[in-house]
């Protein structure tokens, strides 16, 4: 494409605008169909007003509403006459009151840009009184064009204070803006009034980390092992310089969660135990459990007494019976048949007649009494078992030798 053909597209490009927004001065994301910027068309062909050839000076001059001058930000940056200024302003006022704010310049940095013109003819008396009513809607109105931040920060802290709760940081941007703000000497009364009863509300509310903490204790409770969390919850509650938006969080957990969880623990815990009642699998901590509240029933609510009452008593369960039963026969079957072996071994050391006789007393009675113990045997002869197992086992050992 020849420049000739570059620029007839430019010039194209730019009636198009001048038709459709009423001015020669495009913003930075104006494009031409090639790509190319169209406002730094307009500030290269304003910049070379002496070296165009006559046939381009005509060009531009034929172009509407073109004017040779750069642009002035406050005056042209959105056309000529009222009805344009009423246009932006309308817009301005609609995207306030849907986001109770005014726009950043990342949010929209036209409407943004707008603002602060706004602010700027306002404050030189040019801002057509149509227009100001428009605009009065907007919240904060109006806005003085060196506090036009500062009123985008103010709605920021609301905007945080209502979405977490608590206080910011003091390494948070709007900690330090507020911390500025209260040392600044040029703060109007209206401006200083709002920043008070701002810092009147984050006095109310907890510290962030102080909300870290409760959130992190909160998603904890009801878990096995949560008593430091409730006793977390309780140290709060006996503080005295708790914020009221604290305690007001640490009331509603203690009144409401504290009880539903402890009663739901109790009532799981329960049922649970009656199966096992009803399994016979009840174990020792879960019977030392049901003791203690059957033995501080009185002092238990209604509806955990009727539950306790309809819970069954528990008993030694037919499968642990069946077990010790039949421990208790394997002992008695294993000492009958070492005592028949011994008794059999004391008949055969009498009959070989080589027995001392101190031991022989203690063989007699093994053999008279082959199903008494060694406890029974014992006291026969005066003596203890222990003393009359170690007769019998000398005498056999004797024997043998």
């Amino acid at each position: 494409m020849s420049s000739e053909s570059r620029w007839d597209a430019a010039i194209a490009a730019l009636t198009a605008y001048a038709v459709h927004h009423g001015n020669t001065y495009p913003s930075q994301h104006e494009r031409m169909p090639d790509g190319r910027r169209l406002s730094a068309f307009t500030a290269n062909a304003r910049s070379d007003r002496d070296r165009h050839p006559p046939h381009r000076r005509a060009q531009l001059e034929a172009v509407p509403h073109w004017q040779w001058r750069r642009r002035n930000r406050r005056t042209t940056n959105y056309g000529h006459g009222n009805a344009r200024l009423h246009a932006v302003s309308v817009a301005l006022v609609s995207w306030a009151q849907k986001h109770r704010r005014l726009p950043t310049a990342e949010q929209d940095p036209v409407l943004r840009r707008a603002a602060s013109e706004f602010a700027g003819l306002r404050q030189e008396g040019k801002l057509p009184v149509a227009v100001a009513e428009v605009l009065s809607q907007t919240p904060l109105w109006p806005w003085p064009a060196h506090f036009l931040d500062w009123t985008s920060r103010l709605l920021d802290l609301g905007d945080y204070l209502d979405a977490h709760g608590c206080r910011p940081p003091s390494k948070h941007y709007l900690s330090r803006w507020v911390a500025n703000s209260c040392q600044d000497p040029l703060l109007s009364a209206e401006h200083r009034a709002q920043l008070q009863a701002a810092i009147t509300r984050m006095m109310n509310l907890p510290p962030w980390y102080w909300m870290n903490a409760y959130q992190d204790k909160k998603s904890r409770l009801g878990k096995d092992g949560d008593w430091r969390e409730r006793q977390w919850f309780r140290d709060q509650a006996a503080r005295t310089n708790l914020p009221p938006a604290a305690r007001r969080l640490v009331d509603e957990v203690r009144c409401g969660g504290f009880a539903a969880t402890a009663d739901e623990k109790w009532r799981t815990r329960r049922e649970a135990i009656t199966n096992d009642i009803t399994a016979g699998t009840l174990t020792a901590v879960d019977r030392k459990w049901l003791a203690g509240q059957r033995l501080h029933h009185a002092q238990l609510p209604a509806w955990k007494q009727a539950t306790l009452d309809r819970t069954p008593i528990p008993s030694t369960a037919p499968s642990t019976a069946r077990a010790v039963h039949g421990l208790d026969t394997s002992n008695r079957t294993r000492a009958v048949t070492a005592a028949a072996k011994t008794a059999a071994a004391a008949r055969q050391v009498l009959a070989g007649g080589s027995c001392p006789p101190k031991y022989r007393r203690a063989l007699q009675l093994r053999t008279d009494h082959p199903e008494a113990s060694m406890r029974e045997l014992g006291a026969m002869l005066g003596i203890t078992k222990n003393a009359y197992a170690a007769l019998l086992r000398r005498g056999l050992a004797h024997a043998q030798s």
